[in-house]
């Protein structure tokens, strides 16, 4: 899927629960934490554990998906407790939302859409003019990329 930048309005959320910032290397281990249990359950749980997931992290840290973009990577807490994240990566010059997790207790609140749309709008104001993801079509988080503008496209023709 992909998001067209120049058009992209961000989503206001209505209240704020949680607090956003860049996301640092220090992040690993927490972020690790939040990947295992954002994806237990799900679509895209493969079995792995929480040290699987933090070495997968410390891989997309080190450009596993292309060069990482820590001026457009986020996360989001709660009394300083990570809730989301979004990690990005430049994968042949063009920006990839490689990541983004939500705790299941605190998905369908607008954290997930508020911390894309963070992200999305610092890579527009560093000049780039589309983002792309990859999503499993079974996952239901494809309508929360769809409501952000998100478009499916043929990754192959291009």
């Amino acid at each position: 899927m992909r998001l067209k930048l120049e058009k992209f309005s961000p989503v206001i959320p209505t209240f704020m629960i949680t607090t956003l910032r860049p996301v640092t290397r220090e992040d690993s281990q927490n972020l690790g934490e939040l990947f295992h249990k954002a994806y237990c359950g799900t679509v895209d749980d493969e079995g792995e554990t929480e040290l699987d997931a933090q070495h997968e992290v410390v891989e997309t840290f080190g450009g596993k998906y292309g060069d990482f973009r820590w001026t457009a990577s986020l996360v989001s807490e709660v009394d300083k407790s990570l809730v989301s994240s979004s990690l990005v990566t430049l994968l042949r010059g063009i920006p990839l939302l490689a990541f983004t997790v939500t705790l299941p207790q605190y998905q369908n609140l607008g954290i997930g859409s508020h911390i894309i749309s963070q992200s999305a709008e610092l890579l527009r104001d560093e000049g780039f003019y589309e983002l792309r993801l990859v999503v499993t079509r079974s996952n239901p988080a494809i309508n929360l990329y769809r409501s952000l503008g998100f478009v499916e496209y043929d990754h192959r023709s291009r």
